[in-house]
């Protein structure tokens, strides 16, 4: 009777055996939402070889075909050229940027993965929280099926009534109905392991912790250095504002060859080589240009007042987070080590209850007890097991909490 939960988990998956932690983290990475924050990885790091921070080189080419109007004969032109372009400030800013959101998508996929672990882990503590569920109905239902044997044995010598019997077989009723309700719940449970490529778990993995020196940014922070960055861009776009718009030109052509490049006071610069198979003109020329621009903009100052307000606002905000986060490591940990101790504890009383348990039967097997009282016995072994399975599952909830303050995660179970 009381080996029926594991008969059934073995008919349903086969010999229980906990699934490794190394395994759960393979597991984690073939999440759909694990997956699509690679993705976002992989296509931000994309940016860093685009044009805007790597130069940007276009090919040209064009042939042309008219018939002259004097001597009837076709004239063909065509030219062949290369143009790149290139900022210096403005492409190391846009990079920058882009390393920071880069480093924020890592962060984030770091938290992704935590949190998909805590799901797979939800699943297994469900399994096993059903497990002993099952076990604690099918003990009530043996209780009560004894305590109406009982019953019926005084009823027949008038010692009880027949609406006591009644009741009891009530509860007898009620049991079964427990049990089968927990068989079904053990059912879905095995099922949702199956489905997540789940082993059935004897217990649950260890996480490691990760180290105290682990000095790696939360996401929150990346997005503030983030901001602060972009606002910094902007201040020193404003701050150039105050000054003419330079942009210095030159060129060159002797017929054939033709050259031309640019360059302003952001040093985005413009080269652009062109090469013409029929020139018109085969006189050298060049020329050099130097253009200057004065824009009136009388919101500037406001504009760079409210600016450096918000790169204060940022920078306040960045050192709370910082702070909170120390103190949020300290908790964490405390919090797992206190969880810790309790865990001891309750797997000492669990082992004191299966001596206990041992006791009884060994009573029942002399005579001295009755099957009920160690039907009593077996139920207080089930619920500090329960107990201990709570603080196991607290432990690791504590754990990955431990994680994501210190922005960890292992790799192949390390």
């Amino acid at each position: 009777m009381y080996r029926w939960t594991s008969i059934l988990t073995l008919a349903l998956l086969g010999a229980a055996h906990a699934t490794s932690l190394p395994e759960l983290l393979s597991l984690v990475e073939q999440q759909p939402t694990v997956r699509v924050a690679q993705l976002q990885i992989q296509e931000m790091q994309l940016k860093l070889t685009a044009p805007g921070v790597l130069p940007n080189v276009l090919l040209k080419g064009d042939v042309g075909y008219s018939k002259n109007q004097l001597t009837g004969s076709p004239d063909w032109s065509g030219d062949v050229g290369a143009s790149v372009q290139y900022g210096l400030v403005t492409s190391n800013q846009q990079k920058t940027l882009i390393e920071l959101e880069l480093q924020k998508l890592q962060a984030d996929l770091i938290l992704t993965r935590i949190q998909s672990l805590k799901s797979l882990l939800d699943t297994e503590h469900l399994y096993r929280k059903t497990q002993l569920a099952l076990q604690m109905a099918e003990l009530d239902l043996r209780a009560q099926q004894l305590e109406l044997k009982t019953r019926q044995a005084r009823f027949a010598l008038g010692a009880v009534t027949e609406g006591q019997v009644k009741n009891t077989e009530l509860l007898v009723t009620r049991a079964e109905v427990s049990v089968k309700q927990q068989q079904v719940a053990l059912r879905k449970a095995v099922s949702e392991l199956q489905r997540l490529k789940l082993n059935l778990p004897d217990n649950l993995p260890e996480l490691p912790l990760p180290p105290e020196d682990h000095a790696a940014l939360s996401s929150d922070l990346l997005k503030n250095r983030k901001d602060l960055q972009e606002l910094q861009v902007n201040a020193f776009k404003l701050n150039l504002a105050n000054f003419p718009q330079l942009t210095l030109e030159g060129s060159y052509s002797n017929g054939s060859n033709a050259l031309m490049g640019s360059l302003d006071q952001h040093l985005d610069a413009v080269l652009d080589y062109t090469y013409n198979f029929n020139p018109v003109n085969p006189q050298e020329n060049w020329s050099i240009r130097l253009a200057a621009k004065f824009p009136l903009d009388f919101t500037r100052g406001s504009q760079q007042q409210i600016n450096q307000q918000q790169q204060q606002v940022v920078k306040d905000n960045m050192n709370l987070l910082q702070s909170q986060m120390q103190r949020n490591k300290a908790d964490a940990l405390e919090q797992y080590r206190q969880n810790q101790e309790l865990l001891l504890l309750s797997r000492q009383v669990v082992q004191l209850s299966q001596d206990a348990l041992e006791q009884e039967k060994y009573r029942l097997a002399q005579g001295l007890v009755s099957e009920a009282s160690v039907l009593q016995v077996q139920k207080e072994l089930l619920k500090e097991q329960q107990n201990v399975m709570e603080l196991e599952k607290t432990q690791l909830d504590l754990g990955l909490q431990v994680w994501e303050v210190y922005t960890w995660y292992p790799q192949n179970g390390k």
